[in-house]
């Protein structure tokens, strides 16, 4: 058998059971009202009916902080990462800026926590962020190679990670 035949029968094999792959098996599950099928290799299960159970979450009508729209309010460039308090107030990385912004609990005022720069209390990128009770926050910076705690609105402790 020549090197031609082989391809040739190898490419015809393949084609058959791609052509057989693509029947689509549908199929109901028993007691769930969920319909399953897989069409050209691709598995799509699509919902019959509604589920039963109330979701865990629920995504608010009107959003609970609005920055950048009147005047006085924080234009935000980019936000990377942000957390929340226990008060319901945040704290937020604008990435394009290169600044670290606390928010008040109602959203209506704001304060630059640490603006851009290389110093004790300065960002350039914040990569993570931890809220530890209602006045400290831990922020992880690669880009200086640091990770600095914030306490009370200042500096408390800057720990370089550089070797």
């Amino acid at each position: 058998m020549t090197v031609a035949q082989l391809v040739r029968r190898h490419f015809i094999l393949v084609l058959m059971a791609g052509v057989g792959a693509c029947g689509g098996d549908t199929s109901t599950t028993g007691d769930v009202l969920v319909q399953i099928e897989d069409s050209a290799g691709v598995r799509m299960v699509e919902y019959v009916g509604v589920p039963e159970v109330e979701p865990p979450f629920a995504i608010a009508a009107e959003p609970v902080y609005r920055h950048g729209a009147t005047p006085g309010d924080y234009a935000f460039g980019g936000i990377t990462v942000g957390r929340l308090f226990p008060d319901g107030g945040a704290v937020v990385s604008d990435a394009l800026n290169s600044e670290l912004v606390v928010l008040s609990p109602d959203g209506t005022t704001h304060e630059v926590l640490a603006g851009r720069g290389e110093g004790p209390g300065e960002v350039t990128y914040a990569h993570a962020m931890f809220a530890l009770g209602q006045d400290s926050v831990l922020m992880a910076d690669p880009s200086l190679g640091r990770i600095t705690l914030f306490a009370g609105r200042s500096v408390a402790s800057p720990v370089d990670q550089r070797r």
